[in-house]
């Protein structure tokens, strides 16, 4: 949820049509699970947010907006 919310407030969603919303966070997050799983599980444990937890949502999702597929 944390990465959904992060995306969303940082803009990565601002420029992606609505209709297709679902669908962008849904590979958000197998993208996420597939090459960021330590951070994610470690943010969700924690439950904490601060600058570190920011840090790495914004690498996660930097990460997904260099791969492209949005």
């Amino acid at each position: 949820m944390a990465l959904s919310l992060f995306a969303v407030n940082e803009g990565y969603l601002d420029k992606i049509e609505v209709d297709h919303v679902v669908d962008y966070e849904a590979e958000l997050h197998d993208f996420a699970k597939s090459n960021y799983e330590a951070d994610l599980d470690a943010i969700n444990e924690s439950g904490d947010y601060n600058d570190e937890i920011e840090a790495k949502l914004k690498a996660i999702c930097d990460a997904f907006a260099e791969k492209g597929a949005y």
